[in-house]
């Protein structure tokens, strides 16, 4: 189990109130998990954009499967990055359009560089991903 210090923080109180109202939209009770929550995705965001540190996460595509050679460029480019991809998952989302998930865990930089990479493939019509720091 981890071990928990207590802090003190000031917010505005218009942030504050927002955060009340969400929790309760959402169901949240534990206010302590829910800001612990946002600093962890804070947290993740900072490692992404300091490139620093390891992180675990998947990157989502969609795509249209019938664009000349993507699904190639995509198995090829996947090829290139075995060190950090742990698993893919693929989904026939209609006669044209793919979902592919792909489970990462490594060096931020090295992941930034495979979504770089993916984004500059012609035919995939979204990427996004979300990461997790490792501690």
């Amino acid at each position: 189990m981890c071990h928990v210090v207590k802090i003190s923080v000031s917010i505005p109180r218009d942030i504050h109130e927002k955060l009340n109202s969400l929790m309760k939209e959402i169901g949240v009770d534990n206010k302590s998990k829910m800001i612990t929550e946002a600093i962890i995705h804070y947290l993740s965001k900072m490692r992404w954009v300091l490139g620093k540190g390891k992180i675990v996460g998947s990157i989502l595509l969609l795509y249209n499967h019938t664009r000349n050679g993507i699904v190639q460029k995509i198995t090829d480019l996947q090829h290139d990055y075995l060190d950090i991809i742990k698993s893919t998952m693929h989904i026939h989302v209609s006669e044209e359009l793919c979902f592919e998930s792909i489970s990462v865990l490594g060096d931020v930089n090295r992941i930034k560089k495979l979504v770089s990479d993916l984004c500059k493939i012609k035919g995939i019509i979204k990427v996004e991903a979300c990461f997790i720091p490792i501690p």
